[in-house]
């Protein structure tokens, strides 16, 4: 699958001189984490995140509004192409510890937005009657080396089923039971098939019963 298939396409944008307060208002409207910077032509020049908004803040002094998004945004951006498979995609923000990649054409125009999110939601959907285990795989790799620092090489260190704890809901239905992910901590619903943070399956609980 290609990443045009499944990325956002209605990416909000800004440019290099806008201010800071602009980003910070597009950010919190939408809601995102980051925006991408562009030019007159729509090419890709730069990243903003929260993060660097936040910095450029405290390290500057100054307003918001005074401060131009060109001195807080990243200029060596990592992007992938529309055309790129998803497993690509994904090697991309593995080595780059990133959970999202901006996506652009051939002629470098900015054409949307593919965030680690959207890979796990990929990844969890049936794939010939199975589940995209490869995709999955690499969607916990990703998130594992931005959480630790670190990268694993070899799909064997990867565990491919946490089983999940529960919190007792004595009040609640064995349907509406909340369930902890044991790897990173997230919190599902009984139901839940995939931890929406790391992409892990979740075993049922067979029998467990909400005390």
């Amino acid at each position: 699958m290609k990443v045009e298939q499944i990325m956002n396409r209605d990416v909000k944008t800004c440019a290099p001189r806008d201010s800071l307060n602009k980003a910070a208002q597009i950010m919190w409207n939408e809601p995102c984490g980051a925006v991408p910077v562009v030019n007159d032509q729509c090419r890709l020049v730069g990243f903003l995140t929260d993060r660097d908004v936040c910095m450029a803040a405290y390290t500057q002094g100054k307003p918001l509004e005074e401060l131009r998004v060109e001195t807080a945004m990243a200029r060596n951006v990592v992007s992938c192409g529309a055309e790129e498979d998803l497993g690509s995609a994904a090697q991309v923000m593995r080595q780059n510890r990133t959970r999202r990649l901006p996506v652009i054409n051939r002629n470098g125009t900015l054409v949307g937005l593919l965030s680690l999110d959207d890979l796990a939601c990929e990844a969890a959907r049936a794939l010939r009657g199975g589940l995209n285990d490869e995709l999955r795989d690499l969607v916990l790799e990703v998130h594992l080396s931005i959480s630790n620092g670190h990268l694993l090489l070899h799909p064997a260190a990867v565990p491919l089923v946490v089983p999940p704890t529960e919190l007792p809901q004595p009040s609640q239905s064995p349907s509406s039971r909340i369930r902890v992910c044991a790897q990173c901590g997230t919190r599902a619903p009984a139901n839940s098939k995939f931890c929406a943070e790391c992409g892990l399956a979740i075993n049922p609980m067979g029998g467990a019963a909400a005390g």
